[in-house]
């Protein structure tokens, strides 16, 4: 017999499976990571002409890829103008460190 509770799903306050919730933060976490490290290289070849530039190309791929991952589960299909917007400023207050709560 099957049971009613054989397909409860975990749930956070804010209504999300919490898988969903986990991977949009893994998602968060990969591309802040890739955007610091792209920065520090890049930063070292435009500063330093003796700078291995072997890893640029690489860590801008690789930020491109974590960033195009970030805003696929950010839109969730919704790709409009104005979720572009939000985008981008979700992006910069991710990069910079900002709160991303709205000011009462």
């Amino acid at each position: 017999m099957e049971s009613m509770f054989d397909e409860i799903t975990e749930h956070s306050p804010d209504g999300k499976e919490v898988n969903e919730r986990n991977e949009f933060q893994r998602a968060c976490d990969a591309f802040a990571v890739a955007d610091k490290k792209f920065c520090k290289i890049n930063l070292s070849v435009r500063l330093h002409n003796s700078a291995d530039a072997g890893e640029w190309f690489p860590a801008l791929k690789q930020r491109y890829a974590t960033e195009e991952r970030l805003w696929e589960l950010f839109c969730a299909g919704f790709e409009t103008t104005q979720m572009s917007r939000l985008y981008l400023e979700f992006r910069d207050c991710l990069l910079s460190g900002r709160s991303l709560k709205a000011d009462a």
